[in-house]
């Protein structure tokens, strides 16, 4: 309201009649529709309308910033859960199943530290021929290695891949 209200300080009454009249010119304004119904005429007018555009573009700026933020974590997010869900049906297509995991990630970790790096991560699955590529993979074991420390374990695995399973394999 403060800037209609500037609008009809500022115009003269055979442009502007009245306030609801400014409060529609300021609606137009912000909203980038622009009718051209009503447009300033005097120069405290396009300042005043100038001034709206600025701080309408402003407002509208954040809102639309956090919303495509949102969308990329969100995209992202959606990437990594068919990533996760292609794994999974893969295995169990292979005949894999949670209760394999331990076996299978004892048996690739060359360096016996109890987690599978990077190198051995995709080398067990180029072994077990699973079809995901080196990308996948890569994103596959960036993904379930939520604490950084560069190795996964079987638990880690099984906790992302097989989520329903979790429990069960915990008390196995």
């Amino acid at each position: 309201f403060f800037f209609a209200g500037l609008i009809v300080l500022v115009e003269p009454r055979s442009n502007v009649h009245s306030l609801p009249h400014a409060i529609w010119l300021t609606i137009v304004t912000m909203t980038t529709v622009g009718y051209g119904d009503i447009t300033p005429t005097t120069k405290s007018g396009f300042f005043a309308v100038s001034a709206l555009v600025i701080v309408s573009v402003l407002f509208m700026a954040m809102p639309i910033g956090i919303i495509g933020h949102s969308f990329t974590i969100a995209w992202s997010d959606r990437k990594q859960i068919l990533l996760i869900e292609r794994t999974r049906e893969l295995l169990q297509q292979a005949g894999y199943t949670p209760e394999d995991m331990h076996v299978l990630f004892s048996s690739f970790d060359y360096n016996i530290d109890g987690y599978l790096d990077l190198h051995e991560f995709r080398s067990m699955f180029n072994q077990i021929g699973c079809g995901l590529n080196q990308t996948d993979l890569t994103e596959l074991f960036e993904f379930i290695d939520r604490d950084r420390n560069g190795g996964i374990d079987d638990i880690e695995f099984v906790r992302a891949v097989f989520a329903k399973n979790f429990n069960d394999y915990r008390s196995s």
